[in-house]
């Protein structure tokens, strides 16, 4: 029979239905009323909420988290936490220092270097053993000159204890400029970075997924790489495990949600990454010109894992070269 630890560590790995059932009834088992939480919950996306069910649910949160519950939702026993008001600190004190700080499975946060490293120590301060998804918005200090490298203002420190903290975390989602330099994590599979300075990528042996937008949509100066520097950081000695690889985001500029390419054309940078071989999934932004499509099949041909192919789109003009875009192995879509 699964034990309540073999539950836990199968719902941060799948989340599925039948999984969450088995844990409610377990945690009923041992009187937690966590458990009729969920089952309540499952009621309530199975057939619809009732004025019975509600005042219910209202109850055991009430009794389970206080009169203030965390910003966010709490679904299943388990809290998604929101800390993206002006005040991302005091939201995640009231999450992770109450009495449901054991169950928050993912935080969002918000801000200046100074708010998002405070935050940060917050979420450090303690064993997190359900966090697995953390996402950190981060823009410059209004104070710092045009331009500037580096992360924080000055006295700034960037907790380092992170890591130690979420043993299971598995998701991270970075927006800004050295947002976790020197951070590193085991377990981390997935990565969504906008802004190629935002993370040491050579401390994520585990990672698989990586969606990368070289820029960030408030960075006011665009520092691109030099020639050379983001082929080094994505080498097949840093980032082994990688097999999917999303550049979709990387058209000319830097404006959400696509053009955050800056000056960087992502067929040409696919040229130089050592890794391609590697990649069995490969996202790709638009086909604009001839030499795009030129780089494309110089890459293809150098990819043997290759399983997947999506463009976003491809210029009208270019799409009579359609036929030309193939692979022996991959499935291929456009648009």
């Amino acid at each position: 029979m699964a034990t309540l630890d073999d539950l836990e560590a199968a719902l941060r790995t799948s989340w599925d239905p039948g999984t969450v059932a088995v844990y409610a009834d377990h945690l009923q088992l041992l009187g937690d009323t966590r458990g009729e939480l969920i089952a309540i919950d499952l009621r309530i996306e199975d057939s619809g909420p009732t004025p019975e069910l509600v005042r219910r649910r209202q109850e055991i949160l009430a009794s389970w988290l206080g009169a203030e519950l965390p910003h966010g939702v709490i679904r299943h026993g388990f809290i998604d936490v929101d800390a993206t008001s002006a005040d991302p600190v005091s939201q995640a004190r009231v999450a992770f220092e109450g009495p449901g700080a054991l169950f928050i499975r993912s935080v969002a946060m918000v801000g200046p270097p100074s708010l998002v490293a405070a935050t940060l120590a917050v979420v450090a301060a303690a064993p997190r053993p359900s966090l697995t998804h953390v996402t950190i918005r981060q823009w410059p200090e209004s104070t710092w000159p045009p331009g500037r490298r580096g992360r924080a203002a000055p006295g700034v420190e960037v907790p380092h204890g992170l890591a130690e903290a979420a043993p299971h975390l598995t998701t991270l989602e970075l927006e800004g400029r050295e947002v976790l330099p020197g951070f590193g994590h085991k377990n981390v599979r997935r990565l969504r970075v906008s802004g190629w300075e935002a993370i040491a990528f050579d401390g994520l042996p585990a990672l698989t997924e990586l969606d990368l937008a070289f820029h960030f949509h408030l960075d006011d100066s665009p520092l691109p790489p030099k020639d050379g520097e983001l082929e080094t950081l994505l080498s097949p000695e840093v980032l082994p495990a990688l097999t999917q690889l999303d550049l979709s985001r990387n058209e000319p500029g830097q404006f959400d949600p696509h053009n955050l390419g800056g000056r960087k054309g992502a067929f040409h940078f696919l040229r130089t990454l050592g890794l391609r071989s590697q990649l069995t999934k490969l996202r790709l932004p638009a086909l604009n010109t001839n030499a795009e499509l030129m780089d494309l099949q110089f890459v293809l041909a150098t990819m043997p894992a290759l399983r997947e192919l999506e463009i976003v789109r491809v210029k009208p003009q270019l799409e009579h070269l359609h036929r030309q875009i193939e692979h022996p192995t991959a499935t291929i879509r456009i648009g």
